[in-house]
């Protein structure tokens, strides 16, 4: 995989193009490299050593994904047999597309919350791109089962959503044996207002009530030693911002997460922050992150000209575009903004 970042007025944007694993018997595989990618990207990419999804407005997933058909009891087998085979060619001849597209192993995966999970594509109401013969406008080989194999996906943390405006093959395009797939989004993008608001004193900002369950066991006694750690830009880089360690627990309670005494003293800029909040297990000599959530403050600050409000929050949590099994985060955040004197 490869990506790229850029930062449009002050809107956060990643674009990632991978090329997955072929073949029909390939998902996990594929899933696999998803993840693989997802992680090795957040490594070198964004303002925090976190998820990709918890940091870019918007993140763009695209390339020859390589997801095919679960059509009829193929199975694993990379070649359909002619009836399979004719059976989807007159489908497509018919745009029965719904019915070949319920097949998509892709769509059963983001399902299943085993890869791209949070993430959106639209409709393909056109013929599938792959496995088409070269020089030709659109034939199939019976090689392989025709399939959806070139996508566009995206991801987005702004308030509004992302439009698509088109999706569709690029049909006079035959030098290979897929058809390039194209779209067009209107992304939601923003200018940030200033740091502070001169009325506004102070904005604190409190996590308390937070737990998790079913966290996945990380010793060799099917336990966990873990912590909850905070980023996001309102948070000072020498502020105090992780708990102590909750040993020996899978259904862990974190009763000491640091207050965050904001840097950003203004609402209006808040409602386009997020914190980041990680579960990390403490080994001897390092820790391991197990996954992570986002909570965009705008869910959270007071409304209708009040000075404080809390609100609950229960998320699944997520790393490398995968739900951490069944594992769950649930707490309260509290938004205090005090006022300057008159």
């Amino acid at each position: 995989g490869v990506a790229i970042s850029l930062t449009y007025m002050d809107t956060d944007i990643c674009f990632i193009n991978a090329h997955l694993a072929a073949h029909q018997h390939k998902t996990a595989r594929r899933n696999s490299d998803v993840q693989e990618i997802i992680n090795g990207i957040s490594r070198t990419l964004g303002k925090f050593k976190a998820d990709i999804m918890c940091q870019f407005d918007h993140v763009i997933f695209m390339g020859d994904l390589n997801y095919r058909l679960d059509y009829g009891d193929q199975g694993e087998e990379k070649k359909p047999t002619k009836e399979q085979f004719d059976n989807m060619v007159k489908k497509i001849e018919n745009e029965k597309y719904d019915v070949l597209f319920s097949c998509d192993q892709l769509s059963t995966e983001m399902r299943k919350g085993r890869v791209l999970c949070g993430f959106k594509e639209g409709s393909y109401h056109f013929p599938p791109t792959f496995k088409v013969l070269r020089q030709k406008e659109l034939a199939y080989t019976e090689e392989r089962s025709p399939s959806w194999c070139d996508r566009i996906l995206w991801h987005s943390l702004t308030k509004e959503y992302v439009q698509q405006l088109s999706l569709k093959p690029a049909m006079d395009i035959a030098t290979s044996d897929h058809k390039p797939v194209s779209t067009v989004l209107r992304l939601p993008t923003y200018n940030l207002p200033g740091l502070t608001r001169s009325t506004v004193a102070s904005v604190k900002i409190g996590l308390d009530q937070v737990k998790c369950f079913r966290l996945p066991p990380m010793d060799q006694h099917g336990l966990a030693d873990t912590f909850v750690s905070l980023m996001g830009e309102m948070i000072a880089p020498t502020a105090k911002s992780s708990s102590s360690v909750v040993k020996k627990s899978l259904n862990p309670v974190y009763s000491n997460i640091p207050d965050i005494n904001s840097t950003i003293k203004n609402p209006d800029r808040l409602m386009y922050t997020n914190i980041i909040v990680k579960i990390s297990e403490k080994d001897v000599m390092s820790s391991k992150t197990i996954g992570y959530t986002v909570l965009p403050l705008r869910w959270f600050l007071p409304e209708d000209g009040k000075k404080a409000r809390s609100k609950m929050f229960r998320h699944h949590l997520m790393k490398g575009g995968v739900y951490i099994g069944s594992a769950v985060i649930q707490g309260r955040v509290t938004i205090v903004v005090e006022e300057e004197d008159e």
